[in-house]
């Protein structure tokens, strides 16, 4: 079995920016999975329904229901991250990957996933 690839050049922003709109439909990633996760989602006006302000997340995980409101003190409470660390993405052959090939893999949204603070 062959081993993992060293670590040697990997840093976050090869991957490209933190939530960026990679299937162009105006949204950025995050609002993408709270429109599609959520239910009973509210959005902010003037955004197109891009801009998620609450709603409720029944999280796979803990089978606990999280309700969701924008705000500094209140939207960590919904995390959304990657199924697989991108540092071991990168060590298992993303470096290999055309910058444009990571952007697309790390705002996929099937391989991202909703956590909570809260469990």
């Amino acid at each position: 079995m062959k081993g993992r690839a060293p670590k040697t050049g990997y840093d976050r922003s090869q991957f490209g920016p933190a939530w960026s709109d990679t299937d162009h439909n105006g949204c950025d990633t995050r609002n993408d999975m709270l429109a599609r996760d959520l239910t009973g989602e509210t959005f902010r006006s003037g955004t197109n329904d891009c801009v998620v302000t609450s709603g409720v997340l029944d999280d796979p995980y803990t089978a606990m229901e999280i309700h969701f409101r924008r705000g500094q003190d209140t939207s960590n409470d919904v995390q959304i991250d990657h199924v697989v660390a991108l540092s071991d993405a990168w060590q298992k052959g993303a470096q290999q990957l055309s910058a444009d090939e990571r952007a697309a893999a790390v705002t996929y949204l099937l391989g991202l996933a909703f956590g909570t603070t809260l469990a």
